[in-house]
């Protein structure tokens, strides 16, 4: 993929995206949406896939949904392939919160990965309607979703299971924020930082942030976060949101800080 000028190596378009999807995996999004726009997707067509991929790790999730609808729309893919574009898809309806749409979604999906006795993805098409559950304040509902849901996914290893730990603290936090309930959500964040999950902590945060209309907390999420998409959303959780024209950014307790002259500049 980056063989030197004058080289007699061959890439095929296949393996440039594998290459991109990898990149993915170590946060290089950029360079990764460079190269799949490269791959012909008639040749590839799981690049179509592989840039929502790289669009989710940037909360780009509004550009990825036609993405995961056209590549579940192709001819000729395995119902495997086309149901883990539909459970992204739905995923990404619920970041940019068209509830309604991801519930009709993963309740089809729900059924149909059962069907076809797809374990994994079928744990997850229930943990994600549990998400949506959560957000429209179906409390039992949810808790009996991520249960089933916990019950398949305990030995699939990887980070299905601690996504369920995440959104039932998230749920309880949400039906009766406290002081305890803040504190699980703390212990979610001290296990995501463990497992390296960042986006998980930066989540958490936000949760508090509008639950408690905590600005201190909101203006550190949205200078500390380099992803406008994600800027965006904390500033719609905030009927009031104003941007102060200089922030002193602290690392660390001997740090002297950093000022941020322009805010939109970042």
């Amino acid at each position: 993929v980056r063989a030197p000028k004058g080289s007699a190596v061959i890439v095929s378009a296949q393996e440039r995206a594998e290459y991109a999807i990898t990149l993915t995996r170590i946060g290089a999004n950029k360079e990764a949406l460079s190269i799949l726009s490269q791959v012909p997707t008639g040749q590839v067509p799981e690049a179509i896939l592989y840039r929502a991929f790289a669009l989710f790790n940037s909360w780009d999730y509004a550009e990825s949904i036609p993405l995961l609808e056209q590549f579940a729309a192709i001819p000729g893919i395995s119902p495997y392939q086309a149901a883990v574009a539909e459970t992204n898809l739905a995923s990404a309806l619920i970041y940019e919160e068209r509830y309604g749409e991801a519930r009709q979604l993963l309740t089809r999906l729900v059924d149909d990965t059962k069907t076809r006795d797809f374990r994994l993805l079928h744990g997850n098409a229930l943990r994600i309607l549990g998400q949506v559950c959560v957000l429209e304040k179906r409390w039992s509902e949810a808790e009996k979703l991520f249960s089933e849901a916990s019950e398949i996914l305990k030995t699939s290893g990887g980070l299905d299971e601690f996504f369920i730990r995440k959104w039932k603290a998230i749920a309880l936090f949400l039906k009766t924020p406290s002081k305890e309930t803040t504190e699980k959500l703390n212990e979610v964040q001290v296990e995501a930082v463990k497992l390296g999950h960042w986006e998980t902590v930066r989540d958490c945060d936000r949760f508090i942030a509008q639950q408690f209309k905590d600005e201190t907390l909101a203006m550190q999420l949205y200078f500390g976060t380099p992803y406008t998409s994600y800027r965006n959303k904390l500033q719609r959780g905030f009927a009031k949101f104003e941007l102060p024209e200089r922030y002193h950014w602290l690392v660390g307790e001997k740090s002297q800080g950093r000022v941020f002259v322009d805010p939109l500049e970042l």
